[in-house]
């Protein structure tokens, strides 16, 4: 089933964070697609040296807004998803093996159309690894699944579906749709796929640890350094 599905990671100026997303996925039999906006190059492009399924696309800056650089680098990985399934994924971020078993028994039967699970966070501090199950109060919504397309429209809560594994054409038609206009307000984006994925999927969460996220400390500076 693994060897049915394709990761795309997109990336920005984070060489340490893809290393180790390469060494994860390394030994699976995934295939995953790295799409960098990062100004410079950090690996050859094409398939990865020691890899058999992992392949690297620069997209450097083009007289471009950020934005407008993201709606770039998507629309050319939905291109890449040839496989049965697909999924995006952060370069700090991992799905696990079991989870991604399970989501991906799910959707071949056709009970769904997508599948998405529970988060670890861990935070790696000096000699010690902090664990917090990160979105706790997501769970199985029915509505989130119903085959009806205006309950699933009506329900606004939920797990976020952005990380889910997916039936690739469903992914393809939400990206394709979502990256036809670039808005001035990042957010308002986000807001649309979450709209369109409600319009084109049946989502199912499952009660597994399925999304590794990678934490992170952000330094709290005083509102009185810049007086």
């Amino acid at each position: 089933m693994l060897s049915q599905l394709t990761i795309v990671i997109p990336t920005y100026n984070r060489p340490l964070a893809l290393e180790r997303s390469i060494e994860y996925w390394r030994d699976t039999p995934v295939t995953v697609h790295i799409l960098d906006g990062s100004d410079e190059a950090f690996f050859a492009d094409g398939l990865q040296a020691g890899t058999e399924r992992i392949f690297y696309h620069s997209f450097p800056n083009d007289n471009e807004t950020a934005g407008e650089n993201w709606g770039r680098r998507l629309n050319f990985g939905t291109s890449l998803m040839k496989t049965k399934f697909s999924a995006l994924c952060c370069d700090d971020d991992v799905f696990t093996l079991n989870g991604l078993i399970k989501a991906l028994n799910l959707i071949d039967g056709g009970i769904v159309d997508a599948v998405d699970g529970k988060t670890g966070e861990y935070l790696v501090q000096e000699t010690r690894i902090d664990w917090t199950h990160k979105y706790s109060r997501w769970r199985d919504e029915p509505p989130r699944r119903s085959t009806e397309i205006g309950e699933r429209l009506t329900f606004d809560r939920g797990a976020h579906a952005f990380y889910a594994i997916y039936k690739s054409e469903k992914l393809w038609s939400i990206h394709s749709i979502s990256h036809l206009h670039n808005f001035p307000v990042p957010v308002w984006h986000s807001m649309l796929v979450q709209v369109v994925t409600r319009i084109f999927c049946r989502v199912k969460f499952i009660d597994d640890l399925f999304w590794l996220k990678f934490g992170h400390i952000f330094p709290i500076v005083s509102s009185l350094t810049n007086l």
